[in-house]
C-alpha cells in the first residue's frame, strides 16, 4: 500500500484517494487508519504540516458482496482429486484461509467430548482457535503423515490453485469463495450470527453480517409461502 503511496511527506489527498479507490468499505477503513497514523507521526516529527488524509472519508467505498462457490462448482472441484480436493475440503468445510491451509498439520486434528475438532493455528490476526471438524476434514487429516500437510508458501499455494482450476475450466472459483460458501452454509443451518462468527473466526460481527445477508433466504421463503 505504501509503495503505491510513494513518499508520504509529499503525498496529496489525490494520492490517498488513489490508494483507496475500488476497495471494499472495510478495507478502506483499515487502510485509512494506517495512513493516518503515518501522517500523524510525520506531523509530530515536523516533517509535514498538514495531514492530506484528514478530509478523506472512510465510509465510502465499494460494497463488499460475498460470492459463495456454487454446489455444482464445488463438486466439480472435489472431483479433481489430489491436493486440490484436500484444499477444497479445508476451504469449503472448515472455512480456512490460504494462510491457514499451508500451516495445517496432522496433529491439529483434536478431539473433545463433543467430537473431532480442528485447531486453526496462527490464523488472521495471529489467533489460534478450534472449530468442529467436518467428517471430510477428518478424512483428509487422518490420511496424512506427521508434520505440515502442505509445507509451501501462500504464493505457491495460490499459483497452484489458479493453475489447476484454469485447466479444469473453473478459473472463476477463487479459493476464498470456498470460505464464502462455508460462512453462508453455517448461517443458513443455524440462523445464529454469533455461532457463525465464532467458527469463521471473524474479529467483528459486522463481517459476519455481510455473509448472513447473502445466506438469509427467509424473506424469499416467506413471500413464496403466502
Amino acid at each position: 500500500m505504501f509503495d503505491r503511496l510513494g513518499d508520504p511527506r509529499s503525498a496529496t489527498k489525490a494520492d490517498v484517494l488513489a490508494i483507496l479507490e475500488g476497495v471494499d468499505a472495510g478495507t478502506r477503513k483499515s487502510y485509512l487508519s494506517l495512513i493516518r497514523r503515518v501522517f500523524a507521526d510525520l506531523i509530530y516529527l515536523d516533517e509535514i504540516d498538514v495531514d492530506p488524509s484528514a478530509k478523506v472519508r472512510a465510509g465510502k467505498g465499494k460494497t463488499y458482496e460475498p460470492r459463495p462457490v456454487t454446489e455444482d462448482d464445488l463438486q466439480a472441484i472435489l472431483r479433481l482429486g489430489g491436493r486440490i480436493r484436500a484444499w477444497a475440503v479445508m476451504g469449503a468445510y472448515a472455512g480456512l484461509r490460504r494462510c491457514e491451509v499451508v500451516q495445517v498439520e496432522r496433529d491439529h486434528l483434536l478431539a473433545d467430548e463433543r467430537g473431532p475438532t480442528l485447531l486453526v493455528p496462527n490464523g488472521k490476526g495471529g489467533t489460534s482457535l478450534t472449530i468442529p471438524a467436518h467428517p471430510l476434514v477428518v478424512e483428509v487429516l487422518q490420511s496424512a503423515g506427521p508434520g505440515r500437510l502442505w509445507p509451501i508458501s501462500v504464493d505457491t499455494f495460490t499459483e497452484a490453485w489458479a493453475y489447476h482450476l484454469r485447466r479444469a475450466g473453473l478459473g472463476h472459483c477463487t479459493f476464498h469463495r470456498l470460505r464464502h460458501r462455508f460462512a453462508t452454509q453455517v448461517y443458513r443451518s443455524t440462523g445464529d450470527l454469533l455461532v457463525t462468527s465464532k467458527v469463521c473466526r471473524h474479529r467483528s460481527i459486522e463481517t459476519t453480517q455481510i455473509y448472513a445477508k447473502v445466506a438469509d433466504r427467509r424473506p424469499y421463503e416467506a413471500v413464496l409461502a403466502i
